[in-house]
């Protein structure tokens, strides 16, 4: 900067009032680029870019078991009865809301347990490929299965099952497997379950003790944190709004790791915010007491704010987008620059002279 100074100074000669134009001039096309820089509050965008962080990025982005935000839905009282039917009736209304309100442009799935067809499809699919999931020893209790005693009982329980109301909707599954043998490659994928703790109720994960009900979100942005908190805020106003209708006793909790994301980045924002304001105020004071000269501050600070300026016109060059918080976090650098304009400053209120 200074040397761009020092060449604009040579070129306008001993005309100074040329020189001022030029500074003006420059300065006015500079914030004319830098306030079209677009800016995201995309936490990512503080991380250096590299090939690795990039490809950790681009996990977490896409990720879909890392992008969701799970509502526990829940009772005041702890130490009540369980009311199971009002968690779900809480939770119809609130996904109902979300579903009106957010989706698909904020909330691109809200997630549910599977459905029956769901669940057909699931069965159907398994007995389509059974022996890709079965192996010797079940192929021994198969072979156990198919004596006539065993038959015959089997029949005779899908007999029970298909007269009994439960045959409207295993009617099917008992036609393509009277032997029940999809079940046995069925208790495989329990495998997968990492808790045993949950279990549906009227289409919804309630826990076993039928206290805690959990609804999963993803939302469409996971890191942009200036649209999740917008998002998040008209969510709490829809769950307190749906609390005023008769849903008093209901406690909802949040968490995922965009909250988390949006709570670093509030937290980083805050504190640059709380840094720069006592950095300004420490620096006016000091300068006030010390220079005691109003025009101080226009020669200290101007030097600050037309490098600040041009910095970010020229961010505008190379890349159009930039994240507010690094940009934030480099506000250091003007600090740098305001301790070498008080340093100039200094020396010439002593010497009188720019050379010495």
């Amino acid at each position: 900067m200074g040397t761009l100074f020092q060449f604009l100074y040579q070129l306008t000669g001993k005309h100074k009032w040329l020189f001022a134009i030029l500074l003006l001039l420059l300065f006015a096309y500079a914030a004319y680029v830098a306030s079209k820089l677009r800016f995201t509050e995309d936490i990512t965008k503080v991380l250096p870019q590299s090939e690795k962080i990039d490809n950790l990025n681009f996990v977490f982005t896409h990720a879909k078991f890392i992008d969701k935000v799970i509502f526990n839905i829940s009772l005041k009282d702890t130490t009540g009865k369980s009311e199971p039917s009002l968690l779900a009736a809480f939770a119809n209304q609130f996904t109902d809301s979300l579903d009106s309100r957010f989706y698909p442009d904020d909330i691109t799935s809200i997630d549910r347990p599977p459905d029956e067809q769901q669940m057909l499809g699931l069965y159907d699919e398994v007995f389509e490929n059974l022996p890709l999931f079965l192996n010797e020893n079940d192929y021994r209790r198969i072979d156990s299965l198919l004596d006539k005693e065993q038959i015959e009982q089997v029949v005779e329980a899908n007999y029970k099952t298909l007269i009994s109301p439960m045959g409207l909707g295993s009617k099917k599954m008992i036609a393509s497997d009277p032997l029940h043998l999809t079940p046995i490659a069925l208790k495989k994928l329990r495998s997968f379950q990492l808790s045993d703790n949950l279990k549906l109720y009227n289409n919804h994960l309630i826990s076993k003790d039928e206290r805690n009900l959990l609804l999963l979100i993803t939302p469409s942005s996971t890191n942009n944190t200036s649209a999740n908190q917008e998002l998040f805020e008209n969510i709490d106003e829809v769950i307190e709004s749906i609390k005023s209708e008769g849903f008093d006793e209901i406690k909802v909790e949040s968490f995922g790791s965009p909250l988390v994301a949006l709570a670093n980045a509030e937290r980083i924002k805050k504190d640059i915010i709380i840094t720069v304001s006592l950095a300004l105020f420490a620096l006016i004071l000091f300068i006030s007491l010390f220079f005691r000269r109003k025009r101080t501050f226009f020669i200290v600070f101007l030097p600050v704010a037309f490098g600040a300026i041009v910095s970010i016109a020229a961010l505008y060059i190379f890349q159009s987008e930039v994240s507010a918080i690094s940009l934030g976090i480099g506000s250091v650098l003007l600090g740098i620059s305001l301790d070498y304009a008080l340093h100039i400053f200094s020396h010439y209120r002593k010497h009188q002279d720019v050379k010495l």
